[in-house]
């Protein structure tokens, strides 16, 4: 809920809320968040309005946490105007609404609504059933056109089976497309896009059973079939059918970035491999996005299905601890943590450092260490294990085939993945001299062995160095060798990977006019794919916001950096709002632009991001000097010289010192 209010808040100018709960990944202590909801609420431009739909589900009397959350929306009354739907008062309301069931004169007017003439007489039979029931009504009208013309509808109201025979009769009327299309759909618990073309046969069929008031269509275009009609759809589906179906609405929700369902649908379609893999990378995405509740339902529904592989088991218990502990389920989590055997060994060091984060979490803190040590020792094993595992043992079957040949050159293959690896490593440090060592001592192994995909991907870790480190011209000569290697192997996706790098480092060279026509070739390989992911659309905005900024666009670079904050992808956020500053320094916003700018220190602070942190700070210190904050701009000079000398960047500390004139 806060997860949500904060997103909405941030799309409404207020920020503060959103930041937060992502720097804090939601581990806010409970009257902390309550007072940063009430500031955020505060500062909106007008009161909002919060409905809260189905409270019915919600159990108050046993469960605390529902308790809290009922609590803290009793607390939001003074800012907002709270709307709370269900059969039940579960908190006291200054107005109280009942929904109670049609009048018989309301009765035959929902009729002639409906598009139904009918007698005085009927309309008395129907509500003699129906007693004005509102759902029973929506039945008896679905079903009045497969009805022969005088013979007697049943009663709705008598019975379940009666029900089920209603809804068959129903379904018989439809054509073999209509039915097609409402199988598939079926499987979709909440509303989704119908991407059907207009002219095509599946369209036509979505507006029948739309006029049949069989499927309910936003105005956005996005559909869901009437719960009743899918509960009894989805029932009568055969399990070779559905899993077909929940493929097809995994590819569908994968398309629009909501993994979460994707992951509840490939789990329904028996793909547990897929959707153990996916999971790793967009956790911390769902996560942010408050879909915990949403991927815990997933995986728990994936775990109850029954007959699944033990090694899939395990995972996804692994996957239920950390959702439980993410949304402060500790000792659901402590459960889930210890239960079983995890059966594949790359999850053990995860799995430790889980076990340690629960253990912190109940104050339990020798475990926590001893939980953490273990998960320490295990990944230090899996640095080299997981890198050289499979040249190891290729290099240890060679040598048992006195085959010294081809062992020594798996054994250059398995240090060529260190070297990479501990280049990796320093980068992330920020050594970048120690990062460039090992990068450059990987690809004299990767030119030893003649391999050219080997080659390709040093090359382009060394690049992103070479960047850095001010060596724009080595960079991009690396990196258009790295080109032409994808373009060999037709690779379009990693070419236009490349191309989105290539004009980063144009960019940071001054060179934007060739930043944009690098990315304007990245945008037309990843449309020829149709593989342009949420981060790639935002690393691209973000780059063009840069690029137009260095020509002067100003109202164009302030449209793309807006897409890019939007996005909320925190490794691109401190840099996108870093530049929106820059654009409203020039704009001469000052106090809009200093909110930015220290918005961008906040979270490169909070991400550890020393680079990025250092870029923050120089653009302050450039607000400050246009406004002639003399003792600002010294702080903020200072404190990115600071910052670039620690990195070892003398090219970026003289520029800084250029720029201020120093």
């Amino acid at each position: 809920f806060a997860f949500a209010l904060g997103l909405f808040a941030f799309t409404q100018g207020e920020s503060s809320l959103w930041l937060q709960l992502v720097a804090a990944q939601g581990s806010v202590d409970a009257e902390i968040l309550r007072s940063q909801i009430n500031y955020a609420l505060e500062n909106l431009a007008s009161t909002p309005l919060i409905c809260i739909d189905d409270v019915d589900a919600l159990d108050t009397a046993g469960n605390a946490e529902h308790r809290a959350l009922v609590q803290l929306w009793d607390s939001l009354r003074p800012l907002s105007t709270l709307i709370v739907i269900g059969r039940h008062e579960q908190l006291s309301s200054s107005r109280l609404l009942q929904l109670d069931n049609l009048s018989p004169a309301e009765t035959e007017q929902f009729f002639t609504h409906c598009g139904r003439t009918i007698s005085s007489d009927d309309v008395a039979r129907y509500y003699q059933w129906t007693q004005g029931n509102l759902r029973l009504l929506h039945l008896c009208c679905s079903i009045f056109a497969t009805v022969p013309e005088g013979k007697a509808i049943p009663d709705p109201s008598t019975d379940a089976l009666t029900r089920r025979f209603l809804l068959s009769s129903l379904l018989t009327s439809l054509s073999e497309t209509e039915l097609r299309v409402l199988a598939s759909l079926s499987v979709f618990r909440r509303p989704h896009p119908l991407n059907y073309p207009p002219d095509s046969p599946e369209f036509a069929a979505c507006r029948t059973l739309q006029e049949r008031r069989i499927l309910n269509v936003t105005t956005d275009g996005n559909g869901e079939v009437v719960a009743v009609y899918r509960r009894f759809v989805y029932a009568s589906l055969r399990t070779g059918v559905a899993q077909v179906f929940h493929s097809l609405a995994a590819e569908l929700r994968s398309a629009y970035g909501e993994y979460a369902s994707t992951i509840y649908h490939l789990l329904r379609a028996g793909r547990f491999a897929e959707a153990v893999d996916l999971w790793p990378n967009v956790k911390r995405q769902e996560m942010e996005q408050g879909q915990a509740g949403a991927l815990l339902a997933a995986f728990r529904d994936g775990l109850e299905m029954g007959s699944l592989p033990d090694s899939v088991a395990s995972v996804l218990t692994l996957y239920c601890a950390e959702l439980n502990q993410f949304l402060g389920n500790i000792e659901q989590a402590e459960v889930d943590a210890a239960a079983g055997t995890h059966f594949i060994p790359i999850f053990d060091a995860e799995l430790g450092e889980l076990k340690g984060r629960i253990a912190n979490d109940l104050g339990h803190f020798r475990e926590a260490k001893e939980a953490f040590d273990r998960a320490l020792e295990r990944a230090d094993l899996l640095l080299e294990a997981r890198l050289a595992q499979v040249h190891k043992g290729l290099a240890w079957m060679h040598l048992r085939q006195r085959d010294l040949e081809h062992a020594e050159r798996e054994l250059d293959y398995a240090q060529f993945e260190i070297e990479n690896m501990r280049g990796n490593l320093a980068y992330d440090q920020a050594r970048y001299d120690d990062a460039t060592g090992h990068y450059e001592a990987a690809l004299r192994l990767a030119e030893g062995l003649n391999s050219p995909n080997a080659g390709a991907k040093t090359r382009l870790n060394l690049a992103m160095v070479y960047m850095v480190q001010g060596r724009y011209d080595d960079s991009l000569e690396l990196l258009n060798r790295v080109y032409v290697h994808y373009q060999t192997m037709h690779r379009i996706a990693a070419m236009a990977g490349c191309r989105i790098t290539m004009a980063v480092a144009h960019n940071l060279a001054g060179a934007h006019k060739h930043a944009l026509a690098c990315l304007d070739d990245a945008d037309e390989k990843l449309r020829a794919v149709d593989k342009t992911a949420p981060w790639q659309a935002a690393l691209i905005a973000q780059a063009r916001a840069e690029a137009l900024l260095g020509l002067g666009e100003l109202t164009t670079a302030t449209t793309h950096v807006l897409s890019a904050i939007h996005a909320a992808d925190m490794s691109i956020l401190p840099d996108a709002y870093r530049t929106y500053g820059e654009i409203l320094t020039r704009q001469e916003d000052w106090a809009q632009a200093e909110k930015y700018l220290r918005q961008s220190v906040a979270l490169a602070q909070k991400n550890e991001d020393r680079l990025l942190l250092a870029y923050a700070w120089r653009a302050l210190g450039g607000l400050y000097l246009v406004q002639s904050r003399w003792d600002a701009v010294r702080s903020a000079s200072n404190t990115a010289i600071t910052l670039f000398e620690s990195l070892q960047l003398p090219n970026e500390v003289e520029r800084t010192r250029r720029m201020f004139g120093r």
